[in-house]
C-alpha cells in the first residue's frame, strides 16, 4: 500500500471543511434544504444567531457555489436564499456526520 498522498486531495478536503467548519454553517444548510427562504425568514428559523454572522455565513456559501441568492421583487426587494446542486451534495455528508457524532459522541 501505497503511503504517498495527492496533495491536491489533502488541499480539497481542507478547504470543504474550512467552509463547513464555521460555526452556524451547518444549521444554515440544514435549514434551506426545507425550503428557500428570506433572510429574516432564515435568522427567525435559526433562533438566536447573530444577524451580521448570518450575513458572513450566507455570503462566504455563496462565493463556494453552495447558496444561490436570489432577489425577488414583490411589495418591495427582497433577497431568498437557496441551495444549489451543490449544497444538496453536502447534505447526504451532512446526514452521515450526524449519525457519526450521535453515535460516538453523545
Amino acid at each position: 500500500m501505497s503511503t504517498h498522498r495527492d496533495p491536491r486531495l489533502s488541499q480539497e478536503l481542507n478547504q470543504a471543511l474550512r467552509l463547513l467548519g464555521d460555526t452556524w454553517t451547518l444549521s444554515v444548510l440544514c435549514t434551506l434544504s426545507r425550503q428557500p427562504l428570506r433572510f429574516n425568514e432564515l435568522n427567525r428559523a435559526l433562533g438566536n444567531i447573530n444577524p451580521t454572522t448570518l450575513t458572513n455565513r450566507l455570503k462566504k456559501l455563496e462565493q463556494a457555489g453552495v447558496v444561490a441568492r436570489q432577489e425577488e421583487t414583490v411589495d418591495k426587494l427582497s433577497v431568498v436564499y437557496d441551495l444549489t446542486g451543490k449544497g444538496r451534495a453536502i447534505l447526504p455528508i451532512i446526514r452521515e456526520f450526524t449519525k457519526f457524532a450521535e453515535q460516538f459522541f453523545s
